[in-house]
């Protein structure tokens, strides 16, 4: 009973949010553009922001898209796990019911559930990576956002910002296949580099798109 109702709650969290909150088919999606707010207590997961997501690259400027790392074990996928785990580790005990020993062996059962799941937000947390790169006819953003501290202190966001009308798209074989990077403004920069080489060459060729479209009505810079 302890098993089948552990199994029922985590399917009903899955499926609850599944519906109202499904999840990107992509590690990453454009978005409608909207203003973030830079600070340390910005959103930095995904999907990263409350913001209208598009189907397809758009075609007209402004333009946003969010990138972050895939996971293969999904926030929805982590309430499963969990449950399951709970519903296993409880199938024993109900032996147990109502002898001295269950309340021996409980609180270790609970320390390695408790365990698992800090070790799990853990992981989340080191590895949660949000860029965001927005595009206008006169004005090109990229901010990168992590979710780890140091020294119990938020990392700041690093930004880079050029014209559109000087930015260039490179693609290199090293250090990843089709390795990805913005050269304008005063550095080059990295883009998507945790995702794979099919997805960074097909965001580059939607990039190419609408820098094409932003350089029409930008202002090159004397």
């Amino acid at each position: 009973m302890a098993t089948s109702g552990g199994f029922a709650f985590a399917l009903w969290l899955y499926l609850e949010r599944s519906i109202t909150n499904p999840e990107p088919a992509m590690p990453y999606e454009w978005v409608t553009p909207r203003t973030v707010r830079d600070t340390p207590d910005a959103p930095r997961t995904a999907p990263p922001l409350q913001a209208e997501r598009l189907r397809d690259a758009p075609l007209s400027l402004p333009a946003e898209v969010h990138l972050w790392p895939y996971r293969s074990l999904p926030r929805s996928g982590f309430v499963i796990f969990i449950g399951l785990t709970c519903s296993f580790l409880a199938l024993p005990l109900t032996a147990l019911i109502g002898l001295t020993a269950l309340w021996v062996v409980l609180p270790f059962l609970a320390a390695a559930v408790w365990a698992i799941w800090f070790a799990l937000q853990r992981s989340y947390r080191d590895g949660e990576i949000l860029e965001v790169l927005r595009i206008s006819h006169g004005d090109m953003h990229l901010s990168r956002r992590v979710a780890r501290r140091q020294r119990g202190r938020a990392i700041p966001a690093q930004n880079w910002e050029a014209n559109p009308y000087w930015v260039r798209i490179r693609t290199h074989e090293k250090p990843l296949p089709d390795y990805l990077t913005l050269e304008g403004g005063s550095r080059s920069v990295e883009l998507g580099a945790f995702l794979t080489p099919g997805e960074r060459r097909r965001l580059s060729a939607e990039l190419a798109i609408l820098l094409k479209a932003a350089r029409q009505g930008a202002v090159p810079e004397t």
